[in-house]
């Protein structure tokens, strides 16, 4: 600010232009087995790229129906598949100039055949790979097996880059050494591919959740058991959504527990989860599997995966995730067990969340309790669900602010900026009240000098209404009533 040594008007420039980004994606994230598809985490956005990498759903994968479900109601999700000891088919042109493989391992490889055909309006040593899956043509590259070869676009070529970097189906290794010429009558059919022998292990489906932590890399805030109701990686997975810090997740009981509310009581205290960032969900579904033509029970943690994303695209991150407006899951012939008021009552007391058909809906979600064991605002998920979205963009917004003078502008600044945010979410409904503290008595002098600076955000979240008492009260004639 200019010294003011003589009347007249002095300007300044505050700026509180900062905004809290209102967005955050919500994705999902599996663990699965199936007997193709990459083996490392992989991001998918629908169902029909879902299929094309990972094949159908069947019965000895149920985390494969928990995906398809998913992907059917919402846009993003990241998979982990996990191999046993799955091989992986390949094979040679005749002079071992080129070696190919299939993309992943699995008998499925076996089906993949590779052509050849010269380009010759493409340049020297052009050439067309032609991929055949089931001895249908799915993909054809204009390739050299010259390292700096380039296309009319000035595109590169250079056959183990085009081909590794943009195949489904197949991965190649060139052989500089051998420089003779290309049989382009050639065809290289793969062989030796395998399916697993074996399903995968617990420890495998544990391990495999490590490369979920990083919530930098990897979009996945509900964490879908997909039917692995087992305590180790139930356990792995609430420790993942801790890391992460924008996570839940959602928790399946054992297909065989799900239609006895004894028997699902008795596995949550089993499992011994006392957490906000996880809430387990009682009873599998029915669905018709058109692949397959029948009827099959699933789990249904990729539907309530579903339910939290439907409710944050037609309400609001602090809406419960449960109910006749968001709860109800579609495309559902029934679930393993419809509960009675009382079992509703048992599973809800001991933090299982009901799946059951209510209100003429086939499948519902009838529930919102996380695993958390205190009675506080943190046992519902739409408390938790609030949280955890706010504290990401909070964090996010005051990434600028960093390296910024610790003086009273900037405090006042980041003020400014949460309470604006905050004000929005009260004026929707999102909290009863908030108080945004970066007073000095929180930042004092010691706290300055070691270049910190503290921000304390208190909020009043919004309750649901779960239990709503009715009264009809009947009195006598004569009472006036107004």
């Amino acid at each position: 600010m200019s010294v003011m040594n003589s009347p007249g008007v002095y300007d300044r420039l505050v700026d509180r232009s900062f905004i809290v980004n209102a967005g955050g994606l919500l994705a999902g994230g599996i663990v699965l087995t199936s007997d193709k598809g990459p083996t490392e985490v992989t991001t998918v956005t629908s169902a029909s790229q879902f299929e094309k990498l990972y094949g159908l759903p069947s019965r000895d994968n149920p985390s494969m129906y928990a995906a398809f479900r998913f992907l059917r109601r919402s846009g993003i999700l990241s998979v982990r598949r996990v191999v046993n000891d799955a091989t992986t088919a390949s094979g040679d042109t005749a002079t071992t100039a080129l070696t190919f493989s299939a993309a992943n391992p699995g008998a499925w490889g076996n089906d993949i055949s590779i052509s050849f055909e010269e380009a010759e309006n493409e340049g020297t040593g052009m050439f067309f790979v032609i991929v055949s899956y089931d001895e249908n043509e799915v993909e054809r590259f204009l390739v050299s097996r010259d390292t700096g070869a380039r296309d009319g676009f000035g595109s590169n070529v250079y056959i183990e880059d085009r081909i590794n970097q943009n195949s489904l189906y197949i991965r190649v290794t060139d052989d500089p050494y051998i420089t003779v010429a290309m049989d382009y009558s050639e065809t290289v059919e793969l062989t030796g591919g395998s399916d697993d022998t074996s399903v995968a292990g617990s420890a495998d489906i544990v391990s495999a959740w490590d490369d979920f932590v990083s919530a930098e890399e990897v979009p996945a805030q509900l964490l879908i058991n997909g039917g692995w109701a087992v305590p180790t990686i139930q356990t792995k997975m609430v420790a993942v959504a801790a890391l992460r810090g924008d996570a839940v997740a959602i928790l399946d009981v054992p297909e065989d527990d799900s239609n006895s509310v004894s028997a699902m009581t008795s596995y949550v205290s089993t499992l011994g989860l006392n957490t906000h960032l996880a809430g387990i969900f009682g009873g599998w579904i029915k669905i018709y599997d058109q692949y397959q033509d029948r009827e099959v029970m699933i789990p249904p943690s990729g539907d309530v995966a579903a339910v939290f994303n439907y409710t944050v695209t037609v309400g609001d991150r602090w809406d419960a995730p449960a109910g006749v407006q968001r709860g109800i899951i579609p495309n559902s012939l029934g679930v393993s067990k419809v509960f009675s008021q009382g079992d509703r009552d048992v599973l809800y007391v001991n933090r299982v969340n009901p799946v059951t058909s209510y209100a003429g809906a086939a499948a519902i979600v009838w529930g919102q309790k996380t695993l958390q064991l205190a009675s506080s605002a943190l046992n519902r998920f739409n408390v938790v669900n609030l949280i955890l979205w706010a504290n990401a963009r909070m964090k996010e917004s005051l990434q600028p602010f960093v390296f910024q003078p610790n003086n009273d502008a900037t405090r006042s600044s980041v003020n400014y900026l949460l309470s604006s945010f905050w004000e929005s979410i009260k004026q929707r409904g999102g909290v009863y009240d908030f108080y945004v503290d970066t007073s000095t008595e929180l930042n004092t002098p010691q706290v300055i000098d070691n270049n910190q600076l503290f921000v304390d955000v208190y909020i009043k979240p919004t309750r649901t209404a779960e239990f709503i008492r009715l009264s009809t009260i009947v009195t006598p004639t004569g009472v006036s009533l107004r």
